[in-house]
């Protein structure tokens, strides 16, 4: 082959990996996102598995002219085996295999570049995916207890254990906050019907006998449920609600229906190339219905909505044409991502969302220090008076100060950082005291009302000391500690 055909293969080929880098359509194989196989090294061998027509024929007639210098090789490494004494492993003919380039038939420069190509930008954007993937369906395997995740690799895709003769297919499933493999026979009869080239989610009913049993290899500890051909199961799409129909937020994650909830725009008047359409999950924590957005309702509301729900995630506008998974998840909110403002914990760590106060206001984040049965009022007090602070508001899941010299001028109320409350007792106990009272603020007059409850509640207190060292004497109380290991690695079908 010419220097100048050389050139053009290879420049065929780094332009297609450079697109395969920024084109997510090209990471869906057979219905599965997130899986890129069209180029493959073995030691010197670059392995070409490509729809791109032009491509393929360059490859093949690149391996047609080389038939000769490939041949010869071949021999001469089959002579050299057998010269030696020992067995020759590979194929009793030869054989071209017109779909592969080897390194010598390009030029140097543009063979190493290829196999950086390869080798680091591409494996690093499909590992970067795959972790970005394994986060959200973690997050979506905890929205029901019944909800178990398909890879939608097919029939063909059964496995065997180590631990139980078998063969069985693996789904993921998450309960009581471990995350396990959900093994079923291959020949059990409610499998009949699955969707097994589909990618996604399904709700199964099994016997609740079935245990959570942990085995151990090699020092990791690995969860799994199997299930047996007489155990009963029920499997259903994610949020079927009726036996034959789907339901809105159903039909929207399977692509038939591209509407967004606020203002009924339809796909076709969106932006293909800028606009994305958002997700936002569990209002308040709580599994209310699914609200879908396009981009210019989610940032008309965006502070509303990053406050209200818990789970947030978008995704290009052509990702609808995907059913099932989407392929470039932008994860906003989640219970282990960052939190989205970068707020701090006293040791300057970025907390969680799911352990912050300004991500999840809704909830109570009670210092892990604190009683709230022993709450002391009367350092509060004294913290107020030293301070001149006339009341503490909580909105938006900040704390507000207003001074007693403030004459309720908004302008120079004073914000409480996150890092500010975690450094202070005071602030924390104040937080407690309004999210346990359902209060809006916290006043001077308020904590000195429960201030005197707290005294008249202490003097109206049976004496129970003779009580409690009567107890102490008639018995002693034995409590075990069982511990439990929890390694939590990538799931191994076994």
């Amino acid at each position: 082959m010419s220097d100048n055909k050389n050139k053009i293969l290879a420049n065929l080929i780094k332009a297609d990996l450079q697109d395969a880098l920024t084109n997510e359509s090209r990471w869906k194989v057979e219905g599965v996102s997130h899986y890129f196989q069209d180029y493959s090294v073995f030691r010197k061998t670059i392995s070409v598995d490509t729809s791109n027509e032009e491509i393929k024929k360059a490859v093949a007639e690149n391996a047609r002219l080389h038939y000769n210098q490939r041949k010869e090789k071949w021999e001469e490494e089959k002579w050299l085996v057998e010269e030696s004494g020992e067995k020759w492993s590979g194929n009793a003919e030869f054989k071209l295999y017109e779909e592969t380039i080897q390194s010598d038939e390009l030029e140097t420069e543009d063979y190493q570049e290829i196999i950086r190509l390869i080798n680091q930008e591409v494996k690093a954007l499909k590992n970067k995916k795959d972790q970005q993937k394994k986060q959200w369906v973690e997050e979506r395997l905890s929205e029901h207890p019944k909800m178990v995740y398909w890879g939608g690799l097919g029939k063909g895709s059964s496995v065997t254990s180590i631990f139980k003769t078998g063969s069985w297919y693996s789904f993921e499933r998450k309960e009581s906050g471990i995350k396990y493999s959900f093994y079923i026979p291959t020949n059990h009869p409610d499998l009949n019907n699955f969707p097994f080239d589909k990618e996604g989610f399904h709700l199964i009913d099994f016997p609740d006998s079935v245990p959570l049993e942990v085995y151990s290899e090699e020092g990791h500890a690995y969860w799994k449920k199997f299930l047996s051909l007489s155990d009963k199961i029920t499997i259903t799409p994610y949020e079927v609600e009726t036996d034959s129909e789907l339901s809105k937020k159903e039909k929207a994650e399977l692509g038939l229906v591209k509407d967004c909830d606020i203002c009924q725009k339809n796909e076709n008047e969106m932006d293909n190339g800028t606009e994305k359409w958002y997700n936002l999950r569990l209002y308040h924590g709580t599994n209310s219905e699914v609200l879908h957005s396009c981009s210019t309702c989610y940032k008309n509301k965006e502070q509303e909505y990053l406050q209200n729900y818990e789970f947030i995630f978008a995704f290009p506008k052509k990702d609808l044409t995907h059913e099932g998974i989407p392929f470039n998840i932008e994860n906003i909110k989640g219970r282990k991502i960052d939190c989205y403002a970068v707020q701090k914990d006293q040791n300057g760590k970025i907390l969680q969302q799911q352990n912050c106060s300004h991500c999840q206001p809704w909830k109570s984040h009670k210092p892990s220090n604190l009683n709230e049965s022993e709450l002391d009022i009367n350092a509060l007090i004294q913290y107020f008076q030293k301070h001149s602070i006339k009341k503490i508001s909580f909105k938006n899941g900040e704390l507000i100060i207003t001074h007693n010299n403030n004459n309720n001028n908004n302008n120079n109320n004073e914000t409480i950082s996150s890092q500010e409350e975690n450094n202070s007792q005071e602030l924390q106990l104040a937080r407690n005291i309004i999210q346990k009272s359902n209060l809006q603020e916290l006043t001077s007059e308020e904590l000195n009302k429960m201030a005197n409850n707290n005294s008249n509640q202490q003097s109206n207190k049976p004496n129970n000391n003779a009580l409690w060292i009567g107890c102490g004497i008639g018995g002693t109380l034995v409590i075990g500690i069982i511990i439990g290991w929890l390694m939590r690695k990538k799931t191994k079908n076994k």
